[in-house]
């Protein structure tokens, strides 16, 4: 197989493939995700290049792979892009994670403890991403208990359009959630 940025000839154009899979090994893999998904969009240069306070050429450059930017200059990319940091760097890149504290019942707590309840329902919050940690503070009569379990947002379901193929009303947001296995407890457990 050739090289992603080998010659390819007239006949075939090169083999961008391999560049979406996993962790880019240069600037110009990087470069190169970042004009394609900005491509994809079909969203000009300039427009993204003002959307982070850069200049075109430079823009076009980094597009190129030709300067080494920093990290603030990537995130503001992706952001300006909505896109996902796996996006960018591949499903094996450590995302930058938040992590939320959400009061649940008693019986809600012991439900998605027990694995019988893989989801949340919570009013619709932008801040929610896939992957954030959610610490889950089991309340009880009106008072926190000392348990707290935490959980990892696997997907989100928003309200659509259409009200009857809507399973979340609008205005909430459906979070998929998977046990991280993280559990304290004030006392035995």
């Amino acid at each position: 197989m050739r090289a992603p940025y080998e010659e390819a000839g007239p006949e075939q154009p090169p083999d961008h493939s391999a560049i979406l899979e996993g962790r880019p090994d240069t600037l110009r893999d990087l470069g190169w995700r970042l004009r394609h998904h900005r491509e994809a969009q079909r969203r000009p240069l300039d427009e993204i290049a003002a959307a982070v306070a850069l200049a075109p050429a430079t823009l076009a450059a980094i597009e190129r792979g030709e300067i080494d930017l920093p990290f603030s200059t990537v995130e503001a990319l992706v952001q300006a892009l909505d896109l996902e940091w796996w996006n960018v760097y591949g499903a094996d890149f450590p995302i930058p994670t938040r992590t939320h504290t959400l009061s649940v019942s008693t019986e809600q707590y012991h439900a998605i403890e027990a694995g019988l309840q893989p989801f949340l329902i919570v009013r619709d919050a932008p801040h929610f991403r896939v992957r954030d940690r959610i610490h889950l503070s089991e309340e009880q009569q009106g008072r926190h208990t000392e348990r707290v379990a935490t959980v990892v947002v696997t997907y989100l379901l928003y309200a659509t359009s259409d009200p009857q193929l809507d399973a979340v009303m609008p205005g909430y947001v459906l979070l998929g959630i998977a046990s991280s296995l993280t559990r304290s407890a004030g006392g035995a457990d």
